[in-house]
Protein backbone atom coordinates (compact mmCIF):
# COMPACT_ATOMS: atom_id res chain seq x y z
CA UNK A 1 0.00 0.00 0.00
CA UNK A 2 1.61 3.15 -0.51
CA UNK A 3 0.28 6.98 -0.03
CA UNK A 4 1.69 8.67 -3.10
CA UNK A 5 3.47 6.11 -5.86
CA UNK A 6 6.83 6.03 -4.51
CA UNK A 7 6.51 6.25 -1.10
CA UNK A 8 5.27 3.20 0.92
CA UNK A 9 3.35 3.13 3.88
CA UNK A 10 5.86 2.39 6.90
CA UNK A 11 4.91 -0.49 9.41
CA UNK A 12 4.11 1.77 12.29
CA UNK A 13 6.52 0.89 15.15
CA UNK A 14 4.92 0.27 18.52
CA UNK A 15 5.34 3.24 20.60
CA UNK A 16 3.09 4.74 17.52
CA UNK A 17 0.22 1.84 17.97
CA UNK A 18 0.63 2.46 21.75
CA UNK A 19 -0.60 6.40 21.64
CA UNK A 20 -3.03 5.37 19.04
CA UNK A 21 -4.23 2.91 21.68
CA UNK A 22 -4.44 5.69 24.60
CA UNK A 23 -6.64 8.09 22.01
CA UNK A 24 -4.00 10.01 19.89
CA UNK A 25 -4.53 10.56 16.44
CA UNK A 26 -1.42 9.87 14.28
CA UNK A 27 -0.82 9.79 10.71
CA UNK A 28 0.76 7.99 8.31
CA UNK A 29 4.36 7.41 7.69
CA UNK A 30 5.26 9.15 10.87
CA UNK A 31 8.78 8.85 12.32
CA UNK A 32 9.86 8.65 15.81
CA UNK A 33 13.66 8.83 17.10
CA UNK A 34 14.96 7.31 20.01
CA UNK A 35 14.20 8.23 22.95
CA UNK A 36 10.99 10.04 22.25
CA UNK A 37 8.71 11.32 25.09
CA UNK A 38 4.93 12.06 24.94
CA UNK A 39 2.61 11.64 27.93
CA UNK A 40 0.95 8.80 27.69
CA UNK A 41 -1.97 9.58 30.23
CA UNK A 42 -3.06 12.59 27.81
CA UNK A 43 -2.38 10.81 24.67
CA UNK A 44 -5.99 11.91 23.53
CA UNK A 45 -5.07 15.46 23.61
CA UNK A 46 -2.09 15.08 20.69
CA UNK A 47 -2.30 14.92 16.82
CA UNK A 48 0.45 14.15 14.81
CA UNK A 49 -0.41 14.54 11.09
CA UNK A 50 1.13 12.32 8.11
CA UNK A 51 4.93 12.20 7.25
CA UNK A 52 6.25 14.23 10.66
CA UNK A 53 9.69 13.65 11.98
CA UNK A 54 10.53 13.36 15.91
CA UNK A 55 13.99 13.26 16.10
CA UNK A 56 15.81 11.54 19.00
CA UNK A 57 15.13 12.88 22.66
CA UNK A 58 11.85 14.97 21.88
CA UNK A 59 9.54 15.84 24.35
CA UNK A 60 5.90 16.52 24.10
CA UNK A 61 4.05 17.77 27.29
CA UNK A 62 0.28 17.93 27.07
CA UNK A 63 -0.01 19.35 30.71
CA UNK A 64 1.56 21.75 33.11
CA UNK A 65 1.19 21.49 36.51
CA UNK A 66 3.66 23.65 38.12
CA UNK A 67 1.26 26.20 39.65
CA UNK A 68 -0.65 23.47 40.51
CA UNK A 69 2.16 22.42 42.52
CA UNK A 70 3.53 25.76 43.94
CA UNK A 71 0.37 27.35 44.41
CA UNK A 72 -3.11 25.32 44.02
CA UNK A 73 -3.37 26.37 41.05
CA UNK A 74 -5.84 24.65 38.61
CA UNK A 75 -3.79 21.49 36.07
CA UNK A 76 -3.36 23.19 32.55
CA UNK A 77 -3.59 21.28 29.85
CA UNK A 78 -3.91 21.76 26.35
CA UNK A 79 -3.80 19.80 22.88
CA UNK A 80 -0.14 19.95 20.84
CA UNK A 81 -1.16 19.33 16.71
CA UNK A 82 2.06 18.35 14.62
CA UNK A 83 1.50 19.43 11.02
CA UNK A 84 2.13 17.53 8.04
CA UNK A 85 5.21 16.60 7.28
CA UNK A 86 6.78 18.93 10.18
CA UNK A 87 10.56 18.18 11.68
CA UNK A 88 10.99 18.18 15.36
CA UNK A 89 14.78 18.72 16.14
CA UNK A 90 16.89 16.36 18.75
CA UNK A 91 16.68 17.18 22.20
CA UNK A 92 13.28 19.22 21.62
CA UNK A 93 10.23 20.54 24.21
CA UNK A 94 7.25 20.78 22.98
CA UNK A 95 4.86 22.35 25.78
CA UNK A 96 1.06 22.16 25.99
CA UNK A 97 -1.29 23.98 23.39
CA UNK A 98 1.28 24.33 20.94
CA UNK A 99 0.73 24.17 17.16
CA UNK A 100 3.77 23.37 14.65
CA UNK A 101 2.60 23.70 11.06
CA UNK A 102 3.05 21.53 7.89
CA UNK A 103 6.53 21.86 6.84
CA UNK A 104 7.70 23.57 9.68
CA UNK A 105 11.38 22.41 11.18
CA UNK A 106 12.00 23.25 14.86
CA UNK A 107 16.02 23.41 15.31
CA UNK A 108 17.79 21.07 17.82
CA UNK A 109 17.34 21.96 21.81
CA UNK A 110 15.00 23.91 20.86
CA UNK A 111 11.66 24.98 23.69
CA UNK A 112 8.73 25.16 21.96
CA UNK A 113 6.04 27.41 23.91
CA UNK A 114 4.00 28.90 21.17
CA UNK A 115 2.86 28.22 17.74
CA UNK A 116 4.87 27.49 14.63
CA UNK A 117 4.04 28.81 11.37
CA UNK A 118 3.57 26.33 8.61
CA UNK A 119 6.88 26.32 6.69
CA UNK A 120 8.80 28.38 8.98
CA UNK A 121 12.10 27.11 10.40
CA UNK A 122 12.26 27.92 14.78
CA UNK A 123 14.70 27.17 17.05
CA UNK A 124 15.97 28.35 20.54
CA UNK A 125 14.60 28.53 24.22
CA UNK A 126 12.08 29.65 23.88
CA UNK A 127 11.86 28.91 20.14
CA UNK A 128 11.40 31.85 17.61
CA UNK A 129 10.72 31.65 13.93
CA UNK A 130 14.20 32.70 12.72
CA UNK A 131 13.30 32.33 8.58
CA UNK A 132 11.63 30.14 5.92
CA UNK A 133 11.91 26.52 5.19
CA UNK A 134 12.94 27.75 1.43
CA UNK A 135 15.20 29.83 2.53
CA UNK A 136 16.79 27.47 4.63
CA UNK A 137 16.92 24.91 1.63
CA UNK A 138 18.51 28.39 -0.48
CA UNK A 139 21.27 28.64 2.00
CA UNK A 140 22.31 25.15 2.34
CA UNK A 141 22.39 25.10 -1.43
CA UNK A 142 24.98 27.84 -1.20
CA UNK A 143 26.62 26.18 1.45
CA UNK A 144 26.95 22.77 -0.62
CA UNK A 145 28.36 24.80 -3.27
CA UNK A 146 31.38 26.47 -1.88
CA UNK A 147 31.61 24.74 1.67
CA UNK A 148 33.54 22.30 3.03
CA UNK A 149 30.74 20.16 4.57
CA UNK A 150 29.77 17.13 2.71
CA UNK A 151 26.33 15.85 1.79
CA UNK A 152 24.64 12.55 1.00
CA UNK A 153 21.79 12.29 -0.68
CA UNK A 154 19.62 9.77 1.24
CA UNK A 155 15.33 9.03 1.20
CA UNK A 156 13.99 11.00 4.37
CA UNK A 157 13.19 9.29 7.48
CA UNK A 158 9.30 8.92 7.10
CA UNK A 159 10.04 6.92 3.77
CA UNK A 160 12.35 4.56 4.68
CA UNK A 161 11.46 0.81 5.02
CA UNK A 162 12.75 -1.32 7.71
CA UNK A 163 15.92 -2.18 6.27
CA UNK A 164 16.24 1.12 4.67
CA UNK A 165 16.11 2.94 8.33
CA UNK A 166 18.78 0.48 9.85
CA UNK A 167 21.18 -1.56 8.95
CA UNK A 168 21.00 -0.41 5.01
CA UNK A 169 21.48 3.33 6.34
CA UNK A 170 24.00 2.94 8.22
CA UNK A 171 25.90 0.99 5.99
CA UNK A 172 25.48 4.09 3.68
CA UNK A 173 26.53 6.48 5.79
CA UNK A 174 29.46 4.56 7.42
CA UNK A 175 30.60 4.64 3.97
CA UNK A 176 29.96 8.10 3.15
CA UNK A 177 32.06 9.43 6.15
CA UNK A 178 34.76 6.60 5.51
CA UNK A 179 34.78 8.14 1.88
CA UNK A 180 35.49 11.61 3.37
CA UNK A 181 38.23 11.03 5.72
CA UNK A 182 39.66 8.96 3.00
CA UNK A 183 39.76 12.26 1.34
CA UNK A 184 40.87 14.71 3.80
CA UNK A 185 43.63 12.25 4.81
CA UNK A 186 45.08 12.41 1.27
CA UNK A 187 45.04 16.34 1.09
Amino acid sequence: MCTRASVPVLTDDLRIVELRSLGAAIGQNVFLGADVYVERDFAPLLTIEDGVVLARGVCILLHDSALNNVAGEPLKFGHVVLGRRCYVGVNTTIACGVTIGAGAIVGACSLVTGDVPPDTVAYGQPARVQGTVRELIDKHRALRATGDRRYLDMVPWRERRDTEGSALAAETIRSFIGRMLDAKRST
